[in-house]
């Protein structure tokens, strides 16, 4: 690991720690207030103490990770139903040494994306894949095969030493030498079902 990479891995974690904490600050101090005015002022504001309780309510339950609910974009597409596309995903995943995704969805966008989702502060997430319509239409493989690395490959942070590699996976490099340039067909039709 580069010194570099540790030193925004250590960045991004006293930068998390530090916004809880001043969030878990702030929330005592609010409730501090309301304690202080019994126990040490003898004094109680019935507003004041409840802006204070509200207040750092409101900041404890803003600061809770929620758990990521995932609703598909589109039709799933199978590996059962298009065993060539799955075929190219998986060659390309193992060029870019990415895992495979979990799920693949026909989205009617011109776009492609890969993202993890689900899950719970990024445990039991899953990858998922999003081919648009329009791009499963007009593409050939060799460009397709470059979107998905190109995809892939920004997710992925590449020591110096094979960032020239990384760079010339870049997308829409049709018609090299020795690459298929043949549209796309699935084997079978894609079934929209509710």
């Amino acid at each position: 690991m580069s010194s570099s990479l540790a030193a925004r891995i250590v960045l991004a974690l006293v930068v998390a720690v530090g916004f809880y904490a001043l969030a878990l600050g702030a929330a005592a101090g609010l409730l501090f207030l309301v304690y202080a005015q019994v126990a040490i002022w003898d004094v109680f504001n019935i507003r004041l103490s409840i802006a204070a309780i509200v207040g750092a309510a409101i900041i404890l339950w803003s600061i809770l990770p929620r758990p990521d609910r995932f609703e598909p974009p589109g039709p799933a597409l199978t590996a059962a139903r298009h065993p060539d596309l799955f075929a190219e995903i998986e060659r390309v995943s193992t060029d870019v040494r990415q895992p495979m995704p979990h799920d693949v969805y026909l989205i009617p966008d011109v776009n492609a994306f890969v993202t993890t989702r689900g899950g719970f502060i990024g445990i039991g997430s899953k990858r998922v894949m999003g081919i648009g319509l329009a791009l499963m239409a007009s593409l050939t493989i060799t460009q397709l095969r470059a979107a998905r690395r190109q995809k892939s490959a920004r997710r992925k942070t590449y020591p110096a030493s094979q960032a020239r590699r990384a760079r010339s996976s870049r997308p829409f490099r049709a018609g090299a030498a020795g690459s298929r340039s043949v549209p796309l067909r699935f084997n079978a039709p894609i079934a929209v079902h509710p």
